[in-house]
């Protein structure tokens, strides 16, 4: 995402790399955030239709990024040196003024409104998810003491779940998700509706292994 040629012909387009790299983190994007984020990328006037169709791509739940384009993503986001108070977007509009040609990026600040209730459609916590992208500067009592364990709780999850860890891992996130919520009716013919519904975002999850 970061050499292409959309990004380096606007710059403007990392704004989206802090919040992209938050609903990828867990490897799974969920419907309700694929709608969220593509309900505000629709707001942005400042977008062009092929800038739009190109970050729509970054969101396919077919086509997730691979580990190593996390880990670039992350490293490049760590280039912005957040002030307190700091969210998603407004590291966002700092790492794309980083790359800015000619003040461009001050367009960002005009569209920071439309920006904005990107983090609460998410029910992203601000506060927590920049703290994932600079964990040094996060000092609390639990972190600041030693944990004793008898034993490694993440390889007897890891024994449990033998081969499919990933896909347990995958299938609880996607089902966690708000779109997963069980209707509340006793009519037949929408809890029919509701499951073919649910089938097809499931279908649009697969991804070939």
């Amino acid at each position: 995402m970061l050499s292409t040629p959309q990004i380096q012909a606007n710059p403007n387009l990392l704004v989206f790399l802090p919040v992209f790299y938050t609903v990828w983190s867990d490897a799974v994007l969920t419907p309700t955030e694929l709608k969220s984020l593509h309900t505000v990328i629709d707001k942005q006037d400042w977008l062009t239709a092929e800038e739009k169709k190109f970050l729509y791509g970054r969101l396919d739940p077919n086509v997730p990024p691979t580990p190593d384009e996390l880990k670039n993503w992350l490293e490049e986001i760590r280039k912005v040196q957040p002030d307190s108070g700091a969210n998603l977007v407004d590291i966002g509009i700092r790492l794309a003024g980083i790359h800015a040609k000619n003040g461009s990026a001050a367009v960002l600040q005009k569209a920071r409104p439309t920006l904005l209730p990107i983090e609460e459609a998410l029910g992203v916590i601000s506060r927590e998810s920049v703290f994932s992208f600079y964990p040094e500067n996060r000092k609390t009592i639990t972190s600041e003491h030693q944990t004793q364990s008898t034993f490694d709780v993440q390889l007897l999850g890891s024994i449990l779940d033998g081969k499919s860890e990933q896909i347990n891992k995958r299938v609880k996130t996607i089902i966690s998700d708000p779109a997963f919520q069980l209707p509340d009716t006793d009519s037949l013919s929408q809890k029919r509706e509701q499951t073919l519904q649910w089938a097809k975002l499931l279908a649009e999850q697969v991804i070939t292994t």
